[in-house]
């Protein structure tokens, strides 16, 4: 049941509302239409007596002398008709003054339609016609009726019309109700779950168009994304215990070791311990680029070259590799244009390197390429090192986590995906027989000109 004050309530109130307001208005403009048809039909009563009138009085009415004449027998037929029949006839001579025991001319006379002329009354209103005729002003009025057929016909269906019209408003009330009623509850119930620590649930597939469709299949994507997040986020914390425990564990057995070294043996595991938590930084530093990849909103997206942001990336390691291991990195870096927050994909591009680089036998090479495929911008990043395990490749897409144990790409990769994830593109790892291809695809736009 719905609860008085509640939004189905509510509705329903308002239709019915809106139905008494479209019933009065209905029943106004068809009082008034039968009004005016009162009107018309006292106006045209009043040119059938004029004309009856003059006819009869035909000779005096074309006499300019036959003013007293005139008024003496519009007079005689005031008073035979009287206004308790519903007629009016009046008669001013040209020279304007009146016969004795006359009526008086109306003060006042509104235009109607054509020649008709509305006459208030205390009593009521009648209609006019006004001739000037050369002895003088002749005036013949009906008075409007009170009811006519219209209004009869009105009072006869009103109240049907009323009884059905309200009857059919509140059954279509009831019905929208429970129908806003049962999608506002599925909606809750989502919700409720959703509170609960069920982040799977889902709203019910809905059809069409309507606010109600629209919300649901909002919620259902955000509660998607919402998953993902969480489904990341347990990614990561596994990814956080798997990098971390193995260099904790490394770093205790070095200092339980020191305890029972020489003094001038502390040196060079005091320098091995420094390493493991210079790797323990590395790791907290990228899983708080991650966090900011993952929810920084404000970040200005630009369209420029792609192979600006890959050059940046290449010089942050080209130098660095080929003094410490002599592996070189060759690039072929096609025009290519690109939207995107240029920082985030540098960062991205140099995560590859970065990896490439580790994977590389001394000596070897790093190939980054940039180039078009269709609508897409591809970067490739290439290396013939061992490569991941094909296991670690097709499950990827599916967790990254399983990429921890391949030699530094666990955080990186994610950093990787998460870039992606941002600028709506696709991340691949695949191998290419001796060599190891990472590529970044992202939409391609049309580059700035002028």
């Amino acid at each position: 049941m719905t609860r008085a004050g509640s939004a189905p309530t509510r509705l329903a109130v308002l239709m019915v509302l809106f139905s008494i307001v479209a019933l009065g208005l209905s029943f106004g403009s068809a009082a008034l239409l039968d009004r005016d048809a009162r009107r018309l039909r006292a106006g045209e009563a009043a040119r059938f007596d004029m004309e009856s009138l003059v006819e009869k009085l035909k000779g005096a009415a074309d006499d300019p002398s036959a003013g007293p004449l005139l008024s003496a027998a519009t007079g005689q037929i005031a008073r035979y008709s009287g206004r308790a029949s519903g007629r009016v006839v009046l008669f001013v001579p040209a020279n304007k003054t009146a016969a004795p025991g006359s009526a008086i001319w109306p003060a006042r006379l509104v235009p109607l339609k054509d020649d008709l002329l509305l006459l208030p009354d205390q009593s009521g209103e009648a209609v006019a016609v006004v001739r000037n005729l050369p002895a003088g002003r002749l005036l013949v009025a009906r008075d409007v009726q009170a009811t006519g057929p219209l209004r009869s016909s009105l009072v006869r269906y009103a109240l049907v019309t009323a009884i059905l019209l309200l009857s059919l408003s509140g059954i279509a009330a009831w019905l929208v109700g429970r129908l806003f009623s049962a999608r506002i509850a599925e909606l809750n119930t989502v919700c409720n779950a959703v509170e609960a620590g069920d982040v799977a649930a889902r709203i019910p597939a809905v059809r069409g168009n309507d606010e109600l469709a629209l919300l649901s299949r909002h919620l259902n994507r955000m509660l998607a994304e919402l998953e993902r997040r969480i489904g990341d986020l347990r990614a990561s914390s596994d990814r956080i215990a798997h990098d971390l425990r193995t260099p904790l564990a490394r770093l205790g057995s070095r200092l339980s070791f020191m305890a029972d070294l020489p003094a001038e043996q502390h040196a060079a595991q005091i320098a091995s311990a420094q390493r493991e938590i210079g790797d323990l930084i590395e790791a907290f530093n990228g899983l708080l680029d991650l966090r900011e990849i993952e929810t920084e909103s404000g970040l200005v997206r630009l369209i420029f070259p792609l192979a600006d942001a890959v050059e940046e990336a290449i010089e942050l390691y080209e130098a660095v590799a080929e003094d410490q291991n002599g592996i070189t990195i060759e690039r072929r870096l096609g025009d290519v244009t690109i939207e995107a927050v240029p920082t985030l994909i540098t960062r991205a591009v140099a995560n590859l390197i970065d990896n490439a680089l580790r994977a590389s036998p001394t000596g070897g090479s790093v190939t980054v390429v940039v180039s078009r495929d269709g609508a897409d911008a591809v970067v490739e990043v290439r290396d013939r090192g061992a490569g991941p395990p094909a296991t670690v490749i097709r499950a990827l897409d599916d967790d990254l986590g399983q990429v921890s144990s391949w030699g530094g790409h666990g955080i990186g990769l994610s950093i990787v995906s998460a870039v992606v994830r941002r600028h709506a593109g696709r991340f691949d790892l695949t191998r290419d027989g001796a060599e190891t291809v990472a590529s970044l695809r992202f939409p391609s736009v049309p580059a700035i000109t002028g």
